[in-house]
C-alpha cells in the first residue's frame, strides 16, 4: 500500500510562486503539502512536520529562477522526504531542515521507506 508522501511538483510549484522580496519560511505541512509563508506571520501554535531555514529576501530562494534550479529543489526535497518519514515513523512534528536531516538515502529509497510504513 503506498503512503502519502511529499511531491516535487508541488514543492516547486510553491517556490516559483513565492516573493523573492520577502522573508519566507518553507514549511511541510501534515497533508505532507509544502506551504510558503511569510516570517512576519509565523505561528509557533501551529503544528507543522517541519520547516526549512529561513528564505531571506533579496537570496533567489525563491521565484521562478529557484524553482528551475534542480540541485536546489532536490536538495529541499529530500530534506522533506527525510522529515517525512520521521513523521510517519515516529510522529516527530516541527523538525528544522537545517541539512542536519540530510542523509545518504535517495530520493527513491525515502519514497519506498515511506511506502512501506
Amino acid at each position: 500500500m503506498a503512503y502519502l508522501y511529499p511531491s516535487k511538483e508541488q514543492l516547486k510549484d510553491v517556490i516559483r510562486a513565492g516573493n523573492d522580496n520577502q522573508d519566507n519560511l518553507l514549511i511541510l505541512n501534515q497533508d505532507a503539502s509544502f506551504k510558503l509563508i511569510l516570517l512576519d506571520e509565523r505561528d509557533d501554535s501551529v503544528t507543522y512536520v517541519a520547516r526549512h531555514e529561513t528564505f531571506d529576501s533579496g537570496n533567489g530562494y525563491v521565484g521562478t529562477k529557484a524553482a528551475d534550479d534542480a540541485q536546489f529543489i532536490n536538495k529541499h526535497y529530500v530534506e522533506g522526504l527525510e522529515a517525512w518519514l520521521n513523521y510517519v515513523k515516529r510522529g516527530s512534528i516541527k523538525q528544522l531542515c537545517d541539512g542536519s536531516l540530510l542523509t545518504k538515502k535517495s530520493e527513491e529509497d525515502l519514497i519506498k521507506e515511506i511506502n512501506a510504513q
